[in-house]
């Protein structure tokens, strides 16, 4: 069988100050936009909700909120396990 090539999805990420507009990030196009004064589990959890945007814009944002929390639970989980961080819930 032969490999298939993998599409890949080029995001750029930008940090900027979002509180004036009352959220933490968004995307457009490839472009996502995360608030720079979040706290690292808030920024990891944003930044894979709006990278499922761009890859999934047929997606529910029930969906994508699910989908969002699961990965976000399993990459800090690890992430905590090896110790680079530790998580104050």
């Amino acid at each position: 069988m032969k490999n298939k090539k993998r599409r890949s999805t080029r995001f750029i990420v930008k940090e900027k100050d979002l509180s004036r507009k009352n959220i933490w990030g968004h995307a457009l196009g490839n472009v996502v936009t995360i608030d720079k004064n979040l706290n690292i589990e808030d920024y990891i959890s944003t930044l894979i909700h709006e990278c499922l945007h761009v890859l999934g814009p047929f997606l529910s944002e029930e969906t994508v909120e699910e989908w969002g929390e699961d990965l976000k639970d399993v990459l800090l989980d690890k992430l905590e396990d090896k110790k680079y961080i530790k998580r104050y819930e």
